[in-house]
């Protein structure tokens, strides 16, 4: 925790622009599946509900697929990222999914999804550490 960690490439983006000022969570999704993209709804609540939080979607597929996928939620303010080649995934370690990071304003990491934690729960505690961050 409290190492800097670095963003998506441009290039990667596929929908969506990162806010500088807000915190981040990068959730590792794997491919752009349909069970994949039920998760999305939830993660898309989270961030309706927290205004100082951008989600960014991390996914092994390629870009038309991604793209394809992102429709779906036309106007809302999730980032879409395709990392086909996974050098992205590699660079934070994210080697399963889903997997989840937040990050603060600077791009420190506050937390880190374990590997025996599922989805929901991590979720939970990233929105949780979050709290603490902003009181």
């Amino acid at each position: 925790q409290g190492d800097l960690l670095p963003l998506p490439e441009p290039s990667q983006v596929v929908k969506g622009s990162f806010r500088p000022n807000n915190y981040k969570i990068v959730l590792f999704v794997g491919p752009a599946s349909p069970c994949a993209l039920k998760s999305v709804e939830l993660y898309r609540i989270v961030q309706q509900a927290h205004k100082q939080l951008q989600i960014i979607l991390v996914f092994t597929s390629p870009k038309p697929v991604v793209q394809q996928a992102a429709v779906q939620y036309a106007g809302e303010q999730l980032v879409y990222v395709s990392d086909s080649d996974k050098h992205y995934a590699s660079r934070l370690n994210a080697f399963y999914y889903p997997r989840l990071y937040l990050l603060d304003r600077q791009g420190r990491l506050l937390y880190v999804q374990h590997y025996r934690t599922s989805s929901r729960k991590a979720l939970v505690e990233a929105v949780d550490q979050l709290s603490k961050e902003v009181r």
